[in-house]
């Protein structure tokens, strides 16, 4: 599963949220329309029987109230359960951010003690190092200092054989 990053689940909650307004709002839209449509069955009903007479007009009066009341209780209804899934939607991101950001603050101390030992590591290894280094170095001028000695003296020696010979 890819890791979601907190900007990531940031934006995702806009989405949501984005979707939850455009959602309702289309409810209220058609909500509107379907009463707007109800009202307008509901006077062109009550025009055809007005010519019909008083009584089925009273009977359609009622008849109608009772399907708005019955629609707007339906879109509510609607409208609450979408709020409801959004709410836990809602949550279970914010659970799922929380969770992820407590992973990632434990990765970083993780590295962090881990670069700490790394560097602390090879922080050893060069002194290591360095004492070696320092240890050929004066082995090699110990070595050197004796040599030159004797390669004086060699030259020396042949300087003398050579007087003489002269």
């Amino acid at each position: 599963m890819a890791e979601i990053t907190p900007a990531e689940s940031r934006r995702d909650l806009t989405k949501l949220k984005d979707s939850h307004d455009r959602q309702k709002q289309e409810m209220k839209s058609q909500q509107e329309d379907e009463l707007t449509s109800l009202r307008d069955r509901h006077r062109q009903q009550v025009q055809e029987e007005e010519r019909a007479g008083q009584a089925a007009i009273s009977h359609i009066q009622k008849r109608n109230q009772q399907i708005i009341h019955d629609a707007e209780a339906a879109a509510t209804a609607q409208v609450q359960a979408v709020d409801s899934r959004l709410d836990q939607k809602y949550e279970q991101l914010r659970k799922r951010k929380e969770s992820q950001d407590t992973y990632i603050q434990e990765l970083k101390e993780k590295q962090n003690t881990y670069t700490s030992s790394q560097i602390e590591n090879l922080r050893n290894r060069v002194q290591a190092q360095n004492a070696h280094v320092k240890e050929l170095t004066e082995s090699h001028e110990k070595w050197s200092d004796k040599y030159q000695k004797q390669l004086n003296e060699q030259k020396e020696q042949i300087q003398e054989r050579t007087t003489e010979q002269i």
